[in-house]
């Protein structure tokens, strides 16, 4: 089973999401957030259009595409780009997934 995971934040209460590439089903924590991780999960569960960049080395180029979390990783990474906008859920990209656990 291949996993991604990433850390969650919302107003300082950490947490993880991981996503299973291998189903495509992805798992949500937040502790003592019930309202946070079912944003996040509504937020992802519906396929959303987008602008995103042309290629990678470009930022400036973008087109529009539409996104499903369960197509995959990066769908589901890009997604999450778009998280903390619209969820008030931050990903916190640099943080390993569960160090904050025992913070």
């Amino acid at each position: 089973m291949s996993l991604q995971s990433v850390t969650l934040n919302f107003h300082g209460h950490y947490g993880y999401l991981d996503y299973n590439e291998d189903t495509h089903e992805f798992t949500v924590c937040i502790q003592g957030q019930p309202e946070a991780e079912k944003a996040v999960r509504d937020f992802l569960s519906v396929p959303r259009t987008m602008d995103v960049p042309t290629d990678e080395s470009c930022t400036y180029h973008f087109h529009s595409v539409t996104l499903n979390a369960k197509d995959g990783w990066n769908s589901c990474r890009q997604l999450l780009t778009r998280l903390w906008v619209n969820t008030d859920v931050l990903v916190e990209w640099s943080m390993p997934p569960r160090m904050a656990e025992n913070i």
